[in-house]
């Protein structure tokens, strides 16, 4: 991932992802040419364009200004990459922050479990 996320590439020279649906992958453009890294890249570029629509619809549809002062909470999966995260940063002018736990949801739920079993 640090090969994908660092090496300059034109985003037009890498095979297309699409998520058909189902758990599937599709990878369209994909030559014998092509290395791993590239493949990365544009599964990552995917995740990446995904994440910039979910955060234009924060900033839009709730009509929140999100600048580069707010912090947002990352947990699990690819956030446990620290390039990953700069890269996002470095695109949507977020700042990001790793959870302590990886669900952290978890600890939410467990706060209002013991608050409900307090006397």
């Amino acid at each position: 991932m640090e090969q994908a996320l660092s090496t300059p590439v034109d985003p037009q020279s890498l095979p297309r992802v699409i998520f058909p649906g189902g758990g599937r992958i599709q990878i369209e453009g994909l030559t014998v040419g092509h290395e791993r890294w590239q493949v990365v890249r544009a599964l990552l570029e995917r995740y990446s364009d995904t994440f910039g629509v979910l955060l234009a619809g924060v900033r839009g549809e709730r009509n929140l200004p999100v600048t580069p002062t707010h912090q947002f909470f990352a947990a699990g999966g690819i956030s446990r990459s620290a390039i990953w995260l700069r890269t996002l940063s470095e695109r949507f002018g977020v700042q990001f922050h790793r959870t302590a736990t990886e669900q952290p949801g978890l600890v939410g739920v467990a706060r209002i479990i013991q608050h409900r079993i307090k006397p």
